[in-house]
């Protein structure tokens, strides 16, 4: 028996779910990878972040036509333009939603989005005629939404998206819906186009706490090979973000006190310049042991003492080294260590002094220091060391004027206890892996911009550069704020007319009629189109299911589409009477 190709197809709104368990989650792949946890910590906001565009300054989707807007390639490059009609079919959505009225004044082929929602405020709201007239004022609303050619292509209302994406009060009103609302029966929003609404109308959050992560290599430099071996000696040091007022432990207990309080969370992901803000979802801490790998931060000076007559000089000189190497790792132009070669020959070792990548001459100071241990010079301190992995979940932004929401993504990052002091620990990853699985956006950050990955790799399959160990990917974040997701105007610019198509916007989102129903009709009515051998029945029950949602359709976009093939010419007939 075939399948019937009229099913009803159901549309449900993606909802947190209750009852996840990140902790249980994450300690259970670890387990499973034959890791030992310890202990686990979490903090769960209980929300998941609803993606939405940039809003970049540099071609507001929302203020601009679609036939301006220029969608980017992922490597970067400019793509092709946007031409956004996710309701085909839908009344009145035949191209980017214009409205066709005799009440109301149509909106134009191709016209801004915002265009269309003053017409629709014009419409519902006739006795807010001056807010309609700020709307429509170049000096008013629309003297932010101009597109701003000299502005940074990663400039926009990321923040914004951030905040409002976790508000209750929207995700009550967009979780209602899959697709879109239609006022008044003539006046249709996606669910997309209701997101960049949002991004221009909610404010910019006020921030309660903000903490920043220093000391990570960020240089202008010739060679990107140079900044990551740069990070990775400071990761061995364990002076990767050292001197900050942020230690890795404190990420967790950020986030505990911002969710006591009822606030959010927002990472600046990128651990160069400030790029973009993400939403957090939740924090996972867990410590653990794993005997099958070694942590990047060894064990380093600081942990040991002299053990010998020779060890308390021999640590000392250690210890200079180590801070000569720490600083040579935080300036512009590496060069070799000058204390290198005293250290091997103080312990009888020959001393080629040879051009080496920072990290290779890390690699040399750990050596030095195991002979030095080995000989009994030197021991490890009390300090106990214990090895965290933090799993940070975050929104992500999707393309210009989508409805559905992208999944989050999950920052994996490491740490190291040694006693009172924690480091951050990145996982350093061989260049060939990487070259396997790819990069992802989080991975090419700013510290890198000119790290052209495909073609690392191109040189590397073909024997130009020898494999080495990267750590861009596990870099931390730069920065962590803390925040309430709830509308506040009160220092917006235009405070008052702001608010009030915010406000028009969210009555409008929960009063409006969604054509949920509808688009999923069309789903069907297209499978019904495409199948040679549907019956009278089947028909039937199309037609049945055409009366429920008829008022949200548009009839000249359902005659094109029955008129294509014989079988829906049979469909017309049944529907539409003719």
């Amino acid at each position: 028996m075939r399948p019937m190709v009229l099913s009803a197809l159901l549309f449900i709104a993606v909802l947190p779910d209750a009852g996840a368990d990140p902790c249980a989650d994450k300690s259970a792949e670890l387990e499973k990878a034959g890791i030992r946890v310890l202990s686990c910590s979490q903090v769960d906001f209980g929300v998941k972040a609803i993606s939405g565009d940039y809003q970049k300054l540099q071609t507001q989707p929302v203020g601009v036509a679609p036939s301006k807007i220029r969608e980017s390639n992922p490597d970067g490059s400019p793509g092709a333009y946007v031409h956004v009609n996710e309701a085909p079919g839908i009344k009145n959505s035949t191209y980017f939603n214009p409205v066709v009225s005799r009440d109301v004044a149509p909106v134009a082929e191709g016209a801004s989005l915002i265009q269309k929602y003053t017409t629709a405020v014009n419409f519902r709201y006739p006795e807010d005629q001056d807010l309609v007239a700020w709307m429509s004022d170049p000096d008013g609303m629309l003297k932010d939404l101009v597109p701003k050619p000299d502005a940074s292509a990663m400039s926009g209302r990321c923040r914004v998206w951030s905040a409002w994406s976790l508000d209750p009060e929207i995700q009550k009103s967009l979780n209602s819906m899959s697709r879109g609302i239609l006022c008044n029966e003539m006046i249709p929003f996606t669910r997309g186009e209701l997101k960049e609404l949002l991004t221009v109308l909610y404010p910019s959050p006020p921030f309660s706490q903000r903490k920043f992560l220093r000391q990570i290599y960020s240089h202008p430099i010739r060679y990107p090979s140079e900044v990551e071996d740069a990070n990775l000696t400071l990761a061995k040091l364990g002076e990767l973000g050292g001197g900050s007022d942020f230690t890795p432990d404190l990420v967790l207990k950020m986030a505990s006190e911002a969710k006591s309080l009822g606030q959010n969370m927002i990472i600046d992901i990128d651990p160069g310049r400030e790029i973009w803000n993400q939403p957090v979802e939740w924090v996972v801490d867990i410590a653990f042991e794993d005997p099958s790998t070694a942590p990047t931060a060894q064990q380093t000076a600081t942990e040991l003492v002299g053990s010998a007559p020779e060890g308390a000089a021999f640590l000392q000189k250690l210890r200079n080294v180590e801070l000569e190497l720490t600083s040579i790792a935080q300036m512009d132009v590496p060069k070799p260590l000058s204390g290198l070669c005293p250290l091997r020959t103080s312990l009888g070792l020959a001393c080629s002094p040879v051009q080496q990548t920072l990290s290779a001459q890390a690699d040399a100071l750990i050596e030095i220091q195991r002979v030095a241990m080995q000989r009994g010079w030197v021991q490890s301190g009390p300090a106990k060391r214990v090895r965290h992995k933090l799993f940070i979940s975050y929104g992500v932004e999707g393309p210009f004027g989508k409805s559905e929401d992208l999944p989050g993504a999950v920052r994996e990052l490491e740490y190291l206890e040694v006693g009172s002091k924690k480091v951050w620990s990145p996982a350093a990853t061989p260049l060939s892996q990487v070259c396997g699985k790819g990069f992802s956006r989080e991975d090419r950050n700013s510290i890198l911009t000119r790290f052209d990955v495909d073609s690392e790799c191109e040189r590397f399959k073909k024997g130009e550069i020898p494999d080495r160990k990267i750590i861009t990917g596990a870099l931390p974040p730069k920065k962590f704020e803390t925040y309430v997701a709830k509308a506040n105007f009160k220092d917006e610019p235009d405070a008052e007319f702001k608010k009030r198509a915010y406000e028009r916007l969210l009555e409008m989102m929960k009063q409006c009629e969604v054509f949920d129903d509808a688009a999923a009709f069309l789903d069907q009515l297209s499978l019904a189109i495409a199948d040679n051998a549907l019956d009278d029945n089947e028909i039937g029950a199309l037609s049945v299911r055409y009366r429920e949602v008829s008022r949200f359709l548009d009839p000249g976009f359902l005659r094109s589409e029955l008129d294509k093939s014989q079988n829906g010419i049979r469909i017309r007939k049944a529907l539409l009477g003719e």
